[in-house]
């Protein structure tokens, strides 16, 4: 496990790098770019990381990209004084995947992975902006999640649809993945290295659960009911990506914010 350390005054200067949120496109053509953040409760070099994820999530600064966020918490700080609320090992094996993937000895929080292509440390402003920018210019698969409603078993339900857009016709097997996150988090942390400190954390994913391969050179479309590991969604966000297999490329995204309200 290796840290990354992130004295504050860069921290700071790496926020202010987002300072401007760039206005809503017209057309509503930003490009979805996944930006996973791996981080923890019990690391201290977190906190500007999970505050940099929070920028990106509500401001959308970087021109042409939904960032859809997703946060992560892994599971093997939880020896180290404190049990972070969050974690799960499905995140650390997901981690470690991608650690194979870029060839590292290693893996350490924080770490932000881009649409599954590129990493950085987590609170590092410019690299991350400098690989969303990079990640648009793909042609990807449009995603797309309909509202809630209810099947004909009465279950609450979304229908997912993927359309190949030119060049992303042309791809093999991928994988469809669905995470549930809550859309923000205020825990307040006892003990360990970040003691005593009230943390904010956005998109904190809950579940995540691969529904299996699909070919990305096809349209397709399922109903997911909102079920088992989805089932408690009220008021959380829903987030439906393709990914090549062996924690490959993000070929297509797209995330709802999911209503308190019940389907009719």
């Amino acid at each position: 496990m290796r840290l990354s350390i992130i004295p504050p005054a860069l921290a700071a200067l790496l926020l202010a790098c987002f300072d401007s949120p760039a206005s809503p496109e017209a057309d509503g053509t930003r490009q979805p770019v996944i930006v996973e953040l791996f981080t923890s409760e019990g690391c201290s070099s977190c906190p500007p990381a999970d505050a940099l994820l929070q920028k990106l999530d509500q401001t959308q600064p970087v021109p042409g990209a939904l960032v859809i966020a997703l946060s992560e918490h892994v599971d093997y700080w939880d020896r180290l004084g404190w049990k972070d609320p969050f974690s799960s090992p499905v995140y650390t094996r997901r981690q470690e995947a991608y650690g194979r993937r870029f060839r590292r000895d290693s893996v350490y929080t924080p770490q932000v992975v881009i649409d599954g292509t590129s990493e950085a440390v987590g609170g590092d402003a410019l690299q991350i902006q400098r690989a969303i920018l990079e990640s648009i210019k793909a042609d990807k698969l449009q995603v797309q999640i309909s509202p809630v409603f209810k099947n004909g078993r009465g279950e609450a339900t979304v229908h997912v649809q993927l359309d190949p857009s030119g060049k992303s016709a042309a791809r093999g097997d991928a994988r469809l993945m669905v995470a549930l996150a809550e859309n923000a988090v205020v825990s307040h942390v006892l003990r360990g290295e970040n003691g005593g400190r009230k943390l904010d954390h956005v998109a904190v994913v809950r579940s995540l659960m691969d529904l299996g391969p699909l070919d990305s050179a096809r349209a397709f479309s399922t109903d997911i009911p909102l079920t088992g590991e989805l089932e408690h969604w009220n008021g959380k966000r829903i987030i439906a990506f393709v990914q090549d297999q062996q924690y490959g490329r993000i070929r297509g995204a797209a995330f709802r914010l999911l209503s308190t309200a019940a389907p009719n």
